[in-house]
């Protein structure tokens, strides 16, 4: 996934501050990582796996898999790009 893929996903998906295009400076990327660990647990959770488990695999037919996947993948873009920069 690329960066602005990523940006738009967790735009769409989390309710945190995203100051840039207010003409503010200083997005909440804290809570929007935040929001997305919460929602990827409550996925998680639904899916009946236990919050600690190092492995699992979600269910495919679920369509909150797909959502999961999402999540986690944009957070892993944004933190990696965050590390290079």
């Amino acid at each position: 996934m690329r960066l602005p893929e990523a940006i738009k996903v967790l735009r769409a998906n989390t309710m945190a501050c995203w100051w840039p295009e207010s003409g503010m400076s200083g997005t909440d990327l804290a809570g929007v990582f935040w929001e997305a660990r919460l929602l990827t647990g409550e996925i998680k959770r639904r899916q009946d796996i236990p919050p600690n488990t190092p492995f699992f695999v979600l269910d495919d037919d679920n369509p909150e898999t797909a959502l999961y996947n999402e999540l986690v993948s944009a957070v892993l873009t944004v933190r990696q790009c965050m590390a290079v920069s």
